[in-house]
Order: structure tokens, then sequence, then C-alpha cells
């Protein structure tokens, strides 16, 4: 049994590891930033979201829509069907980050 100044480490409670993960998400997001947050910023407000930057990658976003939409049509061709919108715009957005970032598509067709 471990003891340390009367207090014993055996019988103390034991904190659920999301509710530990979670308190550490809300200190880090509450914390005040510093310089390397402050370059972060200024990177993505420069290079990522710059109009030039927006402009140079619109194909990629417009062929992802397009790979989108077909995919929704192939599936109602004979009528109405359902679809889990969810995943399918999840990929949308995960394939047009990736192909910004790396230049390839995560899922799907090539």
């Amino acid at each position: 049994m471990l003891h340390q100044k009367g207090h014993n480490f055996s019988q103390s409670s034991q904190v659920d590891h999301g509710e530990a993960l979670q308190l550490q998400l809300h200190h880090g997001c509450t914390t005040s930033y510093g310089n390397h947050w402050r370059n972060l910023r200024l990177i993505f407000a420069i290079e990522i979201f710059s109009s030039s930057r927006l402009n140079s990658i619109i194909t990629v976003r417009k062929d992802e829509v397009q790979r989108l939409l077909v995919r929704l049509s192939r599936d109602s061709r004979r009528g109405f069907a359902k679809v889990e919108l969810k995943s399918m715009l999840n990929d949308l957005t995960f394939n047009n980050i990736m192909r910004m970032v790396a230049g390839k598509r995560y899922y799907g067709p090539k």
C-alpha cells in the first residue's frame, strides 16, 4: 500500500479516462495564446485561408462535390432512396482536406 504524508493512494478515487480527457481538452482550449498559437493563426490566415489559395484549389472542391452528386444520383436511380448524408459529407470534407494537403484522395475511387 502506498502512503505519502498520510494519504492512502490505493484508496483514492479513480478518475474515468473520458472525464480526464475532457478536463484536459477544456483546459487546453481556455489557456492563453502564446507566440506559437499566434504564428499558427498567421500561417492559416496568410497561407491556407487566403483568397488566392482558396481560388487555386477550387477545382478540387468542385471535383469532390461532383463525385458526391454522382454517388447520390447512382444510389437513387430506381426512385427515391434513403441515404446517410452524414457519412457522405464526412467523406467529402475529408477528401477535400486530403487533396488540398497531400494531393491524393483518402476514400473512394481515384
